[in-house]
């Protein structure tokens, strides 16, 4: 029975590795490719992504930030995919990753907003 912390610390560094694995993963395809091949498969979900700091919230990238936010906006927000939450990030999640991730999402939104147009 005393092993169990060292290995629940090993399974959790373990799920850790994973979803720091499948976020690299996910950043390495291309969002313009991707949002395309989506929008062709008649998927136009817009992506949300976590802001973990200083409190836990969401973002959706890539729209326009002038003017009144259309009720689109609100529509897309209720059915967006998100693919990653805080806790895949880490406690600790780094600016530089969480930075890529807010890119990626406002190049695929982008794309979206722009092929339905």
């Amino acid at each position: 029975m005393r092993y169990l912390p060292c290995f629940t610390a090993l399974c959790l560094i373990s799920l850790g590795t994973h979803a720091a694995d499948a976020l690299d993963l996910f950043l390495s395809n291309d969002p313009v490719a991707v949002a395309t091949s989506a929008f062709n498969a008649g998927d136009s979900r817009q992506l949300v992504v976590p802001v973990c700091r200083p409190q836990i919230d969401e973002a959706m990238p890539g729209w326009p930030l002038s003017g009144p936010t259309p009720p689109a906006f609100w529509s897309a927000l209720e059915k967006a995919q998100r693919p990653f939450r805080c806790a895949d990030l880490g406690e600790d999640a780094d600016e530089v990753l969480q930075l890529r991730l807010l890119q990626y999402a406002e190049q695929y939104n982008k794309t979206l907003l722009g092929l339905e147009k």
